[in-house]
């Protein structure tokens, strides 16, 4: 038995050194750049063994989304349990200090969802993404219903559908915000300042507004 949970530690091991690398490399390259042979090379393991562990480069980066909403669930959860959010003005404050923080901290999160519906989500094993899929489902109704404990302004598919939404308009702002050098070049020379999109400020707003009539249509 002791055996077979060494066996299993070395094997979450293994994997998550492969997502750590995958995330190094996405950090410098975009998604359709990445070989799996160049992180097979980068951790010294054969190809073989990369495709024993995820059997497309889509499985990967969607498991590497995975973990990544987990890790904000769960910082999602330690900010809740230091935060006053017993009202309206205080979940709304919580809210877009979490995005905020996302915003200038977790730009490898704002493009994997971005590309998740689109080209993760495809050419993946359907028993896995369910499964993913229903970790992350049941992971995200706790939260919710932690945050409702607190604070009784939404209800718990409320709050799921908050930060959905939420999730939108970060992929959104981001996109619009992501013009290629040669086109902020142009804006600049010809003077066209109302072409430029501030990704950070916008999002914020966006969001601020969103929760405002939210709160208020209830």
């Amino acid at each position: 038995m002791a055996k077979r949970a060494r066996s299993q530690e070395a094997k979450e091991e293994k994997a998550g050194a492969i997502l750590d690398m995958a995330a190094e490399m996405f950090a410098t390259k975009e998604f359709e750049r990445i070989k799996m042979s160049e992180i097979a090379k980068a951790l010294g393991i054969s190809n073989g063994i990369l495709f024993v562990y995820f059997k497309t480069k889509e499985m990967l980066f969607f498991q590497l989304l995975m973990r990544e909403y987990a890790r904000r669930l769960e910082n999602m959860e330690q900010r809740i349990e230091k935060a006053d959010i017993g009202n309206y003005d205080l979940f709304k404050k919580l809210v877009l200090e979490e995005m905020a923080v996302i915003i200038e901290d977790s730009d490898m999160y704002i493009r994997l969802v971005s590309i998740r519906g689109a080209i993760l989500e495809k050419n993946i094993d359907l028993e896995v993404m369910i499964e993913s899929k229903q970790w992350f489902y049941n992971r995200f109704k706790e939260v919710a219903l932690i945050i409702y404990e607190r604070c009784k302004v939404f209800k718990p598919d409320e709050i799921m559908e908050i930060f959905l939404v939420q999730e939108s308009i970060l992929v959104g702002c981001k996109l619009c915000s992501s013009l290629p050098k040669d086109v902020l070049n142009i804006i600049d020379k010809y003077q066209m300042e109302g072409f430029k999109f501030a990704f950070k400020d916008n999002a914020l707003k966006t969001m601020s507004y969103y929760l405002d009539g939210m709160h208020q249509h209830d």
